[in-house]
C-alpha cells in the first residue's frame, strides 16, 4: 500500500485537580500537512525566481511606489559594488542605492506609474572618465488596476556601442581610401602628361639653356610628386607609406 505521511502538531494540556495531581491529558491535534507543503512549494517557487534573475546578464531591480528597493539581482548587485557602494540596497530607495542616478529618472519613474505603460530609454553616464551607455526598460506591475511596483531591466551598451563606433570609423577610412586611390590614379596620369613633354624638352635643349633647366626642375617636381601619389595608393590599399 502507498504510505501517506502527515505533518501533525500537538499541543498537550494538562487538567489538574484541587490537589494538584494531573487527572486528564487534552490534546489538542492539527494537520499541517496542506501548510508545510504550500510552504516548501514556496519556497521552491521563491528559489526559483531568485536563481531565474541571478541568471540574468542584464542588471534588474524592483521598486514601489516611494522608489524603494524590494529584489535586485546578482549583476545590479556587482555593479554597485563596483561603484565602492554597499550592495546591501533592498529596503533602501534607488536614490540612496545609487547616488549619481540624474533626478529625471525619478520623473521617468512617476511617468510609468501614472500612465500604467513600459517606458524603455538610453541612458549615457559618466563613471570616473568612463562612459557607460545603457539601455533602461521601466515595466509597470499592475494589481487591483493600480501600478504597485515598477520592474527596472538596464541593459549595458557600452562595448555594443563602442564597436559600433569602432566600425563606423573604419568604414569612413575605407570611403576616404578610395578617395585617395582615385585622386593617386588621376594625379598620376597628369603627371605622366607632365613628364613626357618636360623630358622631350629637356632633350631637345642643350645644358645652360634656360627651357633645359627649367624641364630639368619640372621632372625633378614630378619625381616628388609620384613619390605623394605612391603613398596614396598604399594607403588606399592599405599597405606602408609615409
Amino acid at each position: 500500500a502507498n504510505a501517506t505521511h502527515k505533518i501533525i502538531e500537538s499541543i498537550f494540556t494538562p487538567i489538574v485537580d484541587d490537589e494538584g495531581r494531573v487527572t486528564h491529558v487534552i490534546v489538542q491535534t492539527v494537520d499541517l500537512t496542506d501548510v508545510k507543503h504550500a510552504e516548501a512549494a514556496l519556497a521552491r517557487s521563491e528559489a526559483l525566481h531568485r536563481t531565474t534573475i541571478d541568471a540574468m546578464t542584464d542588471s534588474v531591480h524592483l521598486v514601489d511606489r516611494d522608489l524603494t528597493l524590494l529584489l535586485t539581482n546578482e549583476r545590479m548587485r556587482r555593479f554597485v559594488e563596483s561603484l565602492g557602494l554597499s550592495s546591501d540596497v533592498v529596503g533602501q530607495t534607488l536614490m540612496e542605492a545609487v547616488p549619481f542616478i540624474p533626478a529625471r529618472v525619478v520623473d521617468e519613474y512617476q511617468q510609468v506609474f501614472a500612465s500604467g505603460e513600459p517606458l524603455r530609454t538610453e541612458e549615457e553616464t559618466d563613471l570616473r572618465g568612463r562612459l557607460l551607455v545603457t539601455e533602461v526598460l521601466k515595466v509597470p506591475i499592475v494589481e487591483a488596476g493600480v501600478v504597485q511596483r515598477v520592474l527596472t531591466v538596464v541593459r549595458d551598451l557600452t562595448a555594443q556601442r563602442e564597436a559600433e563606433e569602432k566600425l563606423q570609423q573604419a568604414q569612413k577610412m575605407e570611403a576616404v581610401g578610395r578617395l585617395a586611390g582615385g585622386v593617386a590614379h588621376d594625379f598620376n596620369n597628369l603627371l605622366t602628361a607632365i613628364i613626357g613633354n618636360a623630358s622631350l624638352i629637356e632633350m631637345e635643349s642643350d645644358a645652360g639653356d634656360p627651357n633645359h633647366e627649367s624641364a630639368t626642375e619640372i621632372l625633378a617636381t614630378c619625381k616628388r610628386g609620384r613619390e605623394l601619389t605612391r603613398n596614396l595608393l598604399g594607403f588606399a590599399r592599405k599597405g606602408r607609406f609615409q
